[in-house]
């Protein structure tokens, strides 16, 4: 009986057709072994690498990361077009998302817009107060109350069943009445934050002629100033709304689309052609006299209106 034994190969050795394999390095250009020698001192035939060991190191698996990275231009995902790296938005991990930044912001916007439509339809449809359905875009969320306020709607995200707590504590109501509604409640919050506290044998206020501590007194050039906090602010609210009220009157007191006046707050200047616009009017703090030049490139509207015609011109 002829017995056969199988004569095993040394593991630091390779069949001569394989020994002098190679290949070229598709990130430098230069030809590689592929059977190497590893970090454990065992020779290993690599068949399937395609970077060289200087590119990609033993044990390094980002061999796809590195040909990405070696590209100027790639395929976006949704449309199909062929375009340069700045037209994808950057990952924090380095590499850039499969989408380009057009199809990305669409696609985010059609993401939000029906995340929004499905918390407006649970809230009723409609403004609690004028019933103002228009535009979904002109609709807002009102917390009913404040103290009880952990975060606004719009931070929730894309997803309805995580936004729902939130939205059983807020009413549905459109731009224009939730600006009638806001200014009261911010501007009351605001003065009973400033008030200070009242010490008798402190400086007094030169427009209240309260004594208070020095804690409440404004603070101008490291020293304290003349007016408390609280006389501050509402010379600031007052200044800016006496500006605001002089322009409206200039524009004809009421929206030009329409007629909308019960409220200062919920009115705005919307540039005719935006093409010829040099500043925003959102914040003026100038009298009118200053800024005339810029106003008369404007027509007067509401909220709900302004944001309308944003969105019949696809502007933001």
């Amino acid at each position: 009986m002829i017995f056969l034994y199988a004569v095993g190969r040394r593991r630091d050795t390779l069949p001569n057709h394989l020994a002098t394999t190679s290949k070229v390095c598709p990130n430098c250009d230069r030809s590689f072994l592929v059977n190497q020698v590893g970090p454990d001192g065992v020779r290993r035939n690599h068949r399937k690498r395609t970077h060289c060991f200087d590119c990609v190191p033993f044990g390094d698996f980002t061999a796809r990361g590195l040909s990405r990275r070696s590209r100027t231009e790639k395929p976006c995902s949704r449309c199909g077009e062929v375009k340069p790296l700045s037209d994808f938005y950057k990952r924090s991990r380095g590499d850039h998302k499969s989408m380009c930044k057009s199809c990305h912001d669409k696609d985010g916007t059609s993401t939000r817009n029906d995340y929004k439509a499905e918390a407006v339809a649970y809230k009723g449809g409609k403004c609690r107060d004028c019933g103002y359905n228009r535009y979904l875009g002109a609709l807002e969320f009102h917390h009913l109350d404040p103290s009880k306020k952990d975060f606004s709607i719009g931070a929730l995200g894309y997803s309805f069943e995580t936004a729902k707590p939130a939205l059983d504590k807020c009413s549905l109501v459109c731009g224009n009445c939730h600006r009638e509604e806001h200014p009261r409640l911010s501007d009351l919050a605001a003065l009973k934050a400033d008030q200070g506290v009242l010490d008798p044998g402190g400086p007094k206020c030169s427009r209240c002629g309260d004594c208070k501590t020095p804690e409440s007194f404004t603070v101008k050039d490291g020293k304290p100033g003349s007016w408390c906090r609280a006389c501050f602010r509402t010379y600031q609210r007052d200044n800016r709304i006496g500006i605001k009220r002089e322009i409206i009157e200039y524009k004809g007191g009421s929206c030009s689309m329409c007629s909308y006046s019960r409220s200062h707050a919920a009115l705005e200047l919307h540039h005719k052609d935006i093409t010829q616009k040099d500043f925003g009017l959102g914040e003026v703090r100038k009298r009118l006299a200053l800024v005339k030049e810029e106003v008369d490139k404007c027509i007067l509207v509401c909220v709900n209106c302004h944001r309308e015609v944003h969105h019949a011109f696809g502007l933001r």
